[in-house]
């Protein structure tokens, strides 16, 4: 087998191709010897390996090989014949097949795709494809309203199906009977905001400012986390009739304001926290 190198390709990414490459051949080859060797499918062998290597020669006739190795070394190589085929076929097939189990994960709706009724989900560490119960048309139109169409401004939600993915492996959630908001687009605004707030440090507005507390900063976070969720509709930023511009208010439009109202911004959520007793006047 010989790698095709574009003319766009890098030094540096083809050695890293060539790597990747030559990693994955000798690892087939030390599998395949070892079959090949004791006559039998290693029994530490996990359940993924033993069908990728059950695919190998799958259009080869019965009196054709394939010889795995370096090209320019005969000893480390290994042969795939009939027999080390028929081996790996029958490890495969008495795999026991995984039951499918509960899962949920949370992450942002980034691909939809109508034909299959699927969309991606992007976690903190990965992308999962979900696929939705077939002719539930109100999973789908959530699906679609959630949709992050660049990518970064819409909810986060939490779905819920079945998988056959290992605990810390799951790249594909079947099944999904859940798709439901845990944090608004309002509510994710606030919470940048709310680090870019307590990240200030001192004379932050000029000479003698002093940088927000620890206190003050665990006070907005107890808000945040108990007060009332911003409805789903409501424009980021907007107030409820009557609310009274606790820190929530002013937190919403802290970055939007001009030097002179941050300072009163900036009182306000003092007074705040002093009302609460949350800071000593």
């Amino acid at each position: 087998m010989v790698l095709a190198r574009g003319a766009s390709v890098t030094e540096e990414q083809w050695a890293e191709f060539v790597e990747l490459y030559e990693l994955g051949r000798d690892m087939v080859t030390r599998e395949v010897h070892a079959v090949t060797t004791a006559d039998e499918v290693p029994s530490e062998l996990d359940t993924q390996t033993r069908r990728t290597l059950a695919r190998l020669g799958g259009t080869l006739r019965e009196t054709e090989r394939i010889r795995l190795g370096p090209p320019d070394a005969d000893r480390g190589r290994a042969v795939v014949t009939p027999r080390t085929r028929a081996l790996l076929r029958k490890s495969a097939k008495q795999v026991e097949t995984p039951e499918p189990r509960p899962v949920f994960a949370v992450g942002l709706v980034t691909e939809y795709n109508g034909t299959t009724l699927s969309f991606d989900l992007k976690t903190n560490d990965r992308v999962i494809t979900c696929v939705l119960e077939v002719f539930n048309e109100q999973l789908a139109a959530a699906a679609r309203e959630y949709l992050a169409l660049d990518g970064v401004t819409a909810p986060d939600v939490r779905v819920e199906g079945q998988t056959l993915d290992d605990e810390d492996k799951i790249r594909r959630i079947y099944q999904v009977h859940t798709l439901e908001i845990v944090w608004t687009v309002a509510e994710k605004v606030i919470v940048s905001r709310l680090r870019a707030l307590v990240g200030l440090g001192h004379n932050w507005l000029g000479p003698g400012t002093e940088a927000p507390t620890a206190e003050l900063a665990e006070m907005l976070r107890h808000d945040l986390r108990t007060g009332e969720r911003p409805d789903r509709g409501r424009a980021v930023g907007s107030r409820r009739r009557g609310d009274p511009g606790g820190p929530r208010s002013c937190l919403r439009r802290f970055t939007d304001l001009s030097k002179e109202q941050r300072v009163q911004a900036a009182r306000k959520l003092r007074e705040h926290a002093v009302a609460r007793g949350s800071l000593h006047p």
